[in-house]
């Protein structure tokens, strides 16, 4: 009897510890888990960050070519002048991005072996403020009559240092009435 008492003890406390396996290896297998969750957690914040910046860019790209095209027509309005359409507009600035991008491409293969198709090149603030900004600028002040691109180019930083907020609407009105008396 004392025997099979042991050998019940034995059974009950194998399937405890069974049990208590099966619980850790649950409590191991949850915390793997909760491991790898935060890795990809943080992996796709990066990536959403990451998207934010490039939307961020973008937005502020097409804000600025727009207040660019805005002013291009207010300006050959105010002087009777024909100016392109939105879609020439569009061309243009397309055209201008593909020359810049084949010539950062043929900048950055200088030295290496690749072909400047095969070369990387990242599209970033400083691209779109130190070479489109300025190119965009460039052929549309040269679309216009000389005589006007000082007006085109006075109301463009008007509209960009409101739209920015490097000045307050009061600020940007009075300029604009300054504008007008003259």
């Amino acid at each position: 009897m004392l025997e099979r008492n042991y050998e019940n003890a034995f059974l009950i406390a194998s399937g405890e510890t069974f049990k208590k396996i099966g619980e850790y290896s649950s409590l191991r297998t949850a915390v793997e888990e909760i491991i790898d969750a935060r890795e990809q957690k943080e992996l796709y914040l990066t990536k959403y960050k990451a998207a934010l910046k490039k939307i961020k860019l973008v937005t502020e790209a097409s804000d600025v070519l727009f207040q660019m095209y805005l002013v291009l027509k207010l300006v050959g309005k105010q002087t009777n002048q024909v100016t392109c359409s939105w879609s020439r507009f569009m061309t243009t600035v397309e055209q201008l991005v593909k020359k810049l991008i084949e010539r950062l491409k043929i900048e950055a293969s200088r030295g290496q072996e690749d072909e400047p198709s095969e070369v990387e090149i990242e599209i970033d603030n400083r691209f779109f403020k130190q070479s489109l900004v300025p190119a965009v600028h460039s052929a549309l002040t040269a679309s216009i009559a000389s005589k006007t691109a000082p007006l085109f180019n006075l109301i463009l930083a008007l509209r960009l240092a409101q739209t920015y907020r490097a000045i307050t609407p009061a600020e940007h009105s009075f300029i604009l009435k300054q504008l007008v008396d003259l």
